[in-house]
């Protein structure tokens, strides 16, 4: 097993990253979690995951647990939280967890992916205005 933990600072205001991971159905995730992975293992689907529900408010903190079935290099599980700080104008995603199986160099490859889709992905939805 494997203790993970990295984080992005995003221009962004928390509550839209509360809001994005709050989200139900949790369905949008589906398609970061299958572009972190495929890069590894081409050919993969994004497994089975389970995100949420959403608990605490300073930081907030949302469960993960992931089964990325990405081949013998990846993680077969992880288990771990999204935590957001911040304010109306910045915020910080921060992924901690416990890969277990897998190459630890991969495992940490592969959730560095996922947290900077999803950051990308946040501060393009804000557009070149920040709105």
């Amino acid at each position: 097993m494997g203790q993970l933990q990295m984080q992005v600072d995003l221009a962004v205001p928390r509550a839209a990253v509360d809001a994005l991971l709050a989200a139900r159905p949790t369905t949008w995730l589906r398609r970061f979690l299958l572009l972190a992975t495929v890069s590894t293992v081409p050919g993969t689907g994004p497994g089975w995951y389970r995100l949420g529900p959403v608990a605490g408010d300073d930081p907030t903190v949302v469960p993960l647990t992931w089964r990325p079935r990405a081949g013998p290099r990846t993680m077969d599980l992880f288990r771990g939280a999204l935590e957001v700080s911040g304010d109306a104008a910045r915020s910080t995603i921060r992924l901690r967890g416990t890969a277990t199986g897998g190459a630890p160099e991969t495992n940490e490859l592969v959730l560095a992916r996922l947290l900077d889709l999803i950051a990308t992905a946040l501060v393009e939805a804000r557009g070149p205005t920040g709105s």
